[in-house]
């Protein structure tokens, strides 16, 4: 059987994304803020996250940014 690969609703990390766009270091915030969000860190939420803030998708994905 396949899993549902339903898409995540970006739009509800938007304000997170708003709130520490200038703030340097905040990568690990912005994922337990998204995980509080969605219950879990979607991929397509963490690819949006890297494409958001600029660091690169293997970073965000291993929270080392």
């Amino acid at each position: 059987m396949c899993c549902n690969h339903a898409k995540s609703d970006l739009t509800l990390i938007e304000d997170v994304l708003k709130e520490y766009a200038d703030i340097k270091g905040s990568l690990i915030t912005i994922l337990q803020k998204a995980q509080s969000i969605y219950g879990y860190l979607p991929a397509d939420v963490l690819n949006y996250i890297s494409d958001k803030t600029g660091i690169p998708a293997a970073k965000v994905f291993t929270g080392e940014a």
